[in-house]
């Protein structure tokens, strides 16, 4: 079941940062982060928020 979910985060975090480029913005962790913590508030859809969350704690760590 892990690997799934790896791999559901990582979709994730493509389609943030494609979204990200298509929009003409910069690509660094925190706009990542940023970017995957608003779409974790704005989703009402509990296993999107898990993910993003995920997703955000794994940049946290690569940025510290």
């Amino acid at each position: 079941m892990k690997y799934d979910n790896d791999n559901e985060i990582r979709a994730l975090v493509g389609a943030v940062v494609s979204d990200l480029i298509k929009a003409g913005e910069p690509v660094h962790f925190h706009d990542i982060t940023d970017a995957l913590f608003r779409l974790s508030e704005e989703t009402r859809d509990s296993r999107l928020k898990a993910l993003c969350q995920e997703a955000i704690g794994f940049f946290i760590r690569k940025m510290h």
